[in-house]
């Protein structure tokens, strides 16, 4: 896929496999990689612009993106060493120097899918993917849940990508799947978070309608 493609918007999310249920609600605007661009993304490494902030939701959505990428091709490892962080945050500016006008998800998808690197263990420092369980997560404060769904978002983003590379899941069923999410976790409260969302990525069936099939 070219980096400048735009993958094409996915149908209704079915949920059956593992006996998922939620609701889709209106939900506010949300951080999104799909329309997130390169140029955005290089702007905002300036700390003295406001939207620095922006660049860290960036860096999160992209290590959940390249998790599930890296997921689906049985090639991910976790990493706490400075050195690997770094290594990828590097990466992804190069790439977005390169290719200004694309998106995050084309960047990866299209520049860093084959690269392999070692995804950050730490979502935030207090979500260590290793450690960080279901129970956490339902009793975790609101803004360290949302930086964690925004990663579980995007890991079922690249998870799917991986064999449907036009498939675009619009951010507007982010509720939804975090909802299902949340659901299973209730049910499996010891279980890693990390491994709920690969489980939920894996139930969940998604398909480009027939009408924007090439």
């Amino acid at each position: 896929m070219s980096s400048r493609t735009k993958p094409r918007s996915g149908s209704a999310v079915a949920l059956g496999v593992l006996g998922l249920v939620a609701a889709v609600h209106a939900q506010p605007a949300r951080f999104d990689g799909a329309s997130f661009t390169c140029a955005e993304y290089v702007a905002a490494q300036d700390v003295k612009v406001p939207e620095r902030s922006r660049a860290e939701l960036a860096n999160i959505w992209m290590h959940g993106y390249l998790a599930g990428l890296y997921t689906a091709a049985e090639v991910f490892q976790l990493s706490d060493a400075p050195t690997d962080a770094d290594a990828l945050t590097g990466a992804i500016l190069a790439s977005c120097r390169e290719l200004s006008n694309a998106s995050l998800m084309a960047v990866g998808l299209s520049k860093l899918a084959s690269s392999r690197f070692k995804i950050p263990r730490r979502v935030t420092n207090d979500v260590s993917l290793d450690e960080y369980t279901c129970a956490d997560h339902l009793g975790a404060k609101v803004e360290r849940a949302e930086l964690a769904e925004l990663w579980a978002f995007a890991f079922i983003q690249g998870f799917k990508n991986a064999r449907q590379p036009e498939l675009l899941i619009p951010v507007e069923n982010r509720a939804q799947l975090g909802a299902a999410v949340r659901k299973n976790c209730e049910k499996n409260r010891e279980t890693k978070y990390l491994e709920l969302v690969r489980m939920v990525a894996e139930a969940v069936k998604l398909a480009v309608p027939d009408d924007k099939q090439k």
